[in-house]
């Protein structure tokens, strides 16, 4: 699956987040990514350049590492999903889903989801 790298920051940012990596794994991910962010659109550069100084504040030691995470939780994109199994209606709020399949007849979703409701 080919990802925008808007795409990618925010999978990767959410596996930060519900701790799957830490942050170090996030940090080295993250630069060479955004080496040449100016390619980007400008929605993609300030949320790399925000993460980016959110980190940098942490590693100055002006933030705690939940002080960075209460920050970086307010970055991530958000996308609403409702399920319907039988009639009966679920819905997720802020959701994060790595695939989607089509099976005739039903929706599946498969891969990890990761719920960001609070």
């Amino acid at each position: 699956m080919n990802f925008s790298l808007q795409n990618e920051i925010n999978e990767r940012l959410g596996l930060y987040l519900i701790r799957q990596i830490d942050l170090s794994e996030f940090h080295d991910w993250l630069i060479p990514a955004t080496w040449d962010i100016d390619a980007e659109e400008e929605g993609v550069k300030r949320l790399a350049h925000r993460i980016l100084l959110l980190m940098a504040e942490f590693s100055n030691g002006d933030r705690t590492e939940d002080e960075l995470r209460t920050a970086l939780w307010g970055l991530r994109s958000s996308l609403s999903i409702t399920v319907t199994v039988g009639t009966s209606p679920f819905s997720f709020g802020s959701t994060a889903i790595n695939q989607r399949r089509e099976i005739p007849g039903r929706s599946v979703g498969t891969g990890r989801a990761a719920a960001f409701a609070l």
